[in-house]
């Protein structure tokens, strides 16, 4: 995405990266481009996007983490979504012990019901915030304080940065001082409707074993709490999104930091693809209305993308993006 930026006019982005005096691999920069355009950052012919613009505006270099970001300030549940991406991008703060029955129990009791290891660093940052004595809390939990420390500092460094380039003003306009950028922060299917449209590339499905949307098989690392969830053998396939899907040196395909995603979230956010079209989730895609108000969605999204900063700017698509919390919430 950088390369674009220094690119000259009517270069693309494999020709530029070519001349440089290092090229990288031109399969490995096909690939790149390839999954820019996956994620809507680029368009057919390369050219950088309203949305791949101002993830570049931000001082975030992994651009999923970045697009986290700008889709939270358009579904207002930024807070969350800032402590997850500090987390991942600064590592987790437990401590190295996976199996220790300790830890275990402490993270089922802030994972609640939502079988989510986003959901637990969530939580594990806001109890300890809330904390009067944080290293007393890291003690005792069994957590890494400067590892906190860290996450805090960044997150901080990250809203002081948004707030310095006014990046909220491109979303709303002056009329709204009052806009309170966390209103839906506790629609946690919200939350994973932006995991699963940002890393589309990393949705496992789960079939008596993790598969990868290529049909590799994965295993979900230690520390993930889905390895500890009871699933009935009569359990329909569910979905899950990693953070990321790495190779470990025995050829072995491992999913970290993994949350299990809701059917109507993949409906609404998913990528339609034979891979999704799975026993029930196939009756959900079957539903015409829920059909059509994906793709109005789509469009309202795509839509506001490119009116954002525009002193002419006529859209007014929140109120789909309130309907689509709504129907969230009624999620069990």
């Amino acid at each position: 995405m950088q390369a674009k930026l220094f690119a000259w006019t009517n270069c693309s982005v494999a020709e530029f990266m070519l001349k440089l005096p290092f090229p990288p691999p031109f399969a490995i920069v096909r690939a790149g481009i390839s999954q820019l355009k996956n994620l809507d950052l680029l368009d057919k012919w390369e050219d950088l996007v309203e949305l791949g613009a101002f993830c570049l505006a931000l001082p975030i270099v992994e651009l999923p983490y970045a697009m986290m970001i700008v889709y939270a300030h358009l579904f207002k549940c930024l807070r969350p979504i800032l402590i997850i991406v500090s987390t991942i991008i600064i590592g987790d703060p437990f401590q190295s012990k996976p199996n220790n029955r300790f830890s275990l129990e402490f993270k089922r009791r802030l994972v609640s019901n939502k079988n989510s290891d986003h959901f637990v660093f969530y939580q594990l940052y806001l109890q300890w915030e809330q904390s009067t004595d944080k290293k007393q809390f890291c003690i005792n939990q069994n957590i890494k304080y400067f590892r906190m420390k860290q996450i805090d500092c960044f997150k901080k460094s990250i809203i002081d940065y948004l707030i310095h380039i006014k990046f909220s003003k491109f979303f709303y306009s002056n009329n709204d001082e009052n806009i309170d950028l966390n209103e839906n922060s506790s629609c946690w299917p919200l939350i994973q409707a932006i995991l699963v449209r940002c890393l589309p590339q990393n949705l496992i499905s789960y079939d008596q074993q993790w598969l990868s949307s290529r049909n590799e098989l994965v295993t979900l690392d230690q520390s993930s709490i889905l390895n500890h969830i009871q699933w009935n053998e009569r359990d329909k396939i569910r979905f899950a999104i990693c953070d990321d899907i790495v190779r470990s040196t025995k050829g072995l395909f491992i999913g970290k930091y993994c949350t299990l995603i809701e059917d109507i979230v993949l409906l609404f956010f998913g990528t339609i693809n034979d891979a999704l079209k799975l026993n029930d989730y196939q009756i959900v895609l079957s539903d015409n209305n829920l059909f059509k108000l994906r793709t109005k969605l789509n469009a309202c999204i795509k839509r506001k993308l490119q009116s954002l900063g525009c002193d002419n700017d006529t859209t007014n698509d929140y109120h789909s993006f309130n309907l689509l919390v709504k129907i969230f919430s009624n999620i069990n």
